[in-house]
């Protein structure tokens, strides 16, 4: 790459020289003692107990969603009226006399005086009216309102350079030479520009209108830290006016407490770094977003530590925002802080997030309907959600409508509670793992296809040998098992029954109470009720181990568990002679069971 470059789509309008209107009053033009721009400006005599100003005459056609960018003075701002009352109105229209007035400052803000640029859309509703407007636009400049005593001596109300646009693209850079908020700023703000949409600032820049940091055909290398940008609050624009666009996948930025904060409420800043929808390398580190708009990002992003405060949603995009904080969101009932919206497992991406409600009805986070049946939130903190499942400010909602999800919340704090589209929500708080790895004896090589089951040796966490009632219709088996505490899929091993086997066994079931559940008989049950001495054990795995010669079950156990079982391969050869098992779960850290197997050949 080479130098940074800078661009923009503003046009002028009016820089030096100008056909001008006078309304009322004197006038200097040129004025080239006390300008911004250029080498002069239009400057107005002091006056008392009236409006007046100028405006200069230069048809134009504005982009929808522009803005017109007017830069104006007035040294006596404590003689102008309030902002309500019109203090400073940027005028734009067909006429002189035909004029759309945008009360745009007043004593109240424009504390300091001094040169400010102020943009405006001409298709917002006015203030008020001189005369009846059209929606052309021929016409541009500033009026001032003083109420009472004004100034006596020199020309202190002025009017400088006008433009119409809305964006500034910045490219290329290199290490010697990166692009930066400073060196951006600092161009745009040369005499001979003046642009006034990335204006510096003591602490970093103030930004109004769309900033590009690389284009579509043209990429950045940038690096920065410990800056604030200002979004300036623009009244008078559409509210996504001010937009931080990342536009090419080959961008290489490195940002660190590079903090955004939003002065007002119609137009917030928006981040946006989904323009180019592949791999776009943005490092925006430790910084502090507040009052914002939304934030769009893709899963080649870092923004790790950084925090949104009072912001609208956040759009992941499969970013790591590890340690990242979304508190008090500005968002609506039954929306989110954050949305994943991609289809993986957000462990690793997420962990140590924090979270917690503003002033709507909201989720810390949403799930799209392609996240996988098992999800993991590690050392997550939820402040001030609903403890009441399928609310709309339970902390978490999935957008599935059918299937089971299960949400393993590892070492998360606060009130966790899920709403979904009809899907099936299961939270398991900080689960552990039991695992086993199964190989033979004489060649260590792990063996796949083993038949494993695993069941609980006592009651610490789930049934054991409790007491039960089982029914048969068909292949359809009803257990009555009082407040047995599983969970649909979850597998038990009933035993006792004299009169039909097909009762005993290891069974995956579906909970239809707090009492009862159901299970599918191998065979159609020939005798009902069950009798004999009937009784239900949980087993935590049932199943086959998979190439690798594992299989595994993670889940919460409430105190350490000890456990029993076998494994056995009968059925498709190399067979292997049946070896039992047991051990004891820790319920911090799980258990891990190597078992070798005998040949049976």
């Amino acid at each position: 790459m080479a130098v940074p470059s800078y661009a923009t789509d503003l046009n002028d309008i009016y820089t030096d020289g100008g056909s001008w209107t006078t309304l009322a009053g004197r006038v200097t033009d040129p004025d080239t003692d006390d300008y911004i721009q250029g080498s002069s400006c239009w400057s107005h005599d002091p006056f008392s107990a009236g409006i007046e100003g100028g405006v200069v005459n230069s048809a134009e056609t504005i982009t929808a969603g522009h803005a017109v960018f007017v830069w104006t003075k007035a040294d006596i701002s404590p003689a102008l009226a309030t902002h309500a009352a019109g203090g400073v109105q940027v005028l734009i229209g067909n006429a002189p006399t035909a004029l759309k007035c945008f009360y745009v400052r007043g004593s109240d803000d424009l504390i300091y005086g001094g040169w400010k640029c102020i943009p405006v859309d001409p298709t917002k509703t006015p203030s008020t009216n001189i005369g009846s407007p059209s929606s052309v636009t021929d016409y541009f400049g500033v009026r001032w309102n003083i109420p009472s005593t004004g100034p006596t001596k020199g020309y202190p109300l002025k009017i400088d350079a006008i433009r119409h646009g809305s964006k500034l693209e910045v490219t290329a850079g290199e290490i010697a030479n990166p692009a930066s908020w400073a060196t951006t700023s600092a161009y745009d703000a040369v005499s001979t520009r003046m642009w006034g949409i990335c204006q510096p600032t003591d602490a970093g820049a103030a930004l109004q209108g769309y900033i590009y940091w690389g284009t579509a055909t043209t990429a950045i290398y940038s690096r920065d830290t410990n800056k604030t940008i200002v979004i300036n609050d623009t009244e008078w624009t559409d509210t996504d006016f001010t937009q931080i666009i990342f536009a090419n996948a080959g961008n290489d930025v490195v940002w660190d407490n590079v903090g955004l904060l939003a002065l007002g409420t119609n137009n917030r800043g928006i981040i946006d770094v989904t323009v180019n929808p592949t791999t776009n390398t943005i490092t925006w580190t430790n910084s502090v977003f507040q009052d914002i708009d939304i934030t769009n990002l893709l899963a080649s992003c870092v923004f790790d530590g950084s925090k949104w405060l009072s912001c609208n949603e956040v759009t992941a995009g499969g970013a790591s925002l590890l340690n990242c904080k979304i508190l008090t969101p500005t968002v609506a009932a039954d929306s989110h802080g954050l949305l994943w919206n991609v289809a993986s497992d957000p462990d690793g991406k997420l962990d140590g997030m924090e979270f917690s409600k503003g002033t709507n009805a909201h989720h810390a986070i949403s799930f799209a309907d392609t996240i996988p049946s098992t999800i993991t939130l590690r050392n997550m903190v939820f402040t001030g959600f609903n403890a009441t499942p399928a609310s709309n400010d339970s902390a978490l909602y999935f957008a599935d409508t059918a299937g089971t999800i299960t949400v393993n919340l590892v070492g998360c704090t606060g009130t966790v509670t899920a709403k979904s589209a009809g899907a099936t929500i299961v939270t398991v708080i900080d689960p552990v793992t039991l695992e086993l790895e199964i190989s033979d004896i004489d060649t260590q090589v792990t063996i796949s296809g083993v038949t494993v089951l695993v069941e609980v040796a006592n009651g610490n966490n789930f049934p054991y040998q409790d007491p039960i009632s089982m029914t048969g219709t068909g292949t359809t088996v009803t257990v009555v098992h009082s407040g047995h505490g599983l969970a649909t899929n979850d597998y038990v091993v009933t035993r006792g029954a004299e009169n039909d086997d097909d009762y005993n066994g290891v069974h995956q079931i579906t909970v239809s109470g707090v009492n009862t559940y159901l299970f599918t008989s191998d065979e159609t049950i020939g005798s009902s009720p069950a009798t004999g001495t009937l009784t239900a054990t949980f087993a935590p795995i049932f199943g086959y181990t998979d190439p690798d010669g594992l299989i595994s079950d993670t889940r919460t156990w409430v105190s350490n568990q000890l456990i029993t079982g076998k494994a056995r391969k009968a059925t498709v050869p190399p067979y292997y002679k049946q070896q039992p098992i047991t051990g004891e779960i820790d319920n911090t850290k799980g258990l891990t069971i190597t078992l070798q197997l005998i040949s049976d050949e």
